[in-house]
């Protein structure tokens, strides 16, 4: 006898109870999360590069570094000109490879506490 049970559902339903789905909290502490691991990677000159970062609603997952000059930055920024030598192009994304880890681990932790469940 084969039984196919809908398991979409029940995990639709699990992840909908921890607030671990798109928008949860779970969501918006990992974006949070990135962005601040991510602003240790920004290149400085004036800071405004830095400071122009805002998040997209909560679980598009973008960082917008809103500058005239932020594309030309995340593309060919050498990083030459920094004092501190993490910081330079595609910041995002190195920080993100450096402190993935860390970052999923808080998140399991928070949630094995129950502190993203309703």
């Amino acid at each position: 006898m084969l039984v196919v049970t809908d398991l979409q559902m029940d995990i639709r339903k699990a992840v909908k109870r921890m607030n671990l789905g798109i928008g949860g909290r779970a969501q918006k502490d990992l974006e949070i999360m990135i962005r601040t691991a991510a602003d240790k990677y920004v290149p400085v000159d004036t800071h405004k590069l830095r400071k122009s970062v805002y998040q997209s609603p909560i679980g598009r997952g973008y960082l917008i570094y809103n500058t005239k000059y932020a594309r030309r930055q995340w593309y060919e920024n050498t990083g030459k000109r920094q004092i501190e030598p993490q910081r330079g192009q595609k910041w995002v994304l190195r920080a993100w490879d450096d402190h993935k880890n860390a970052i999923l681990q808080t998140l399991q932790e928070r949630t094995d506490k129950g502190i993203y469940a309703k």
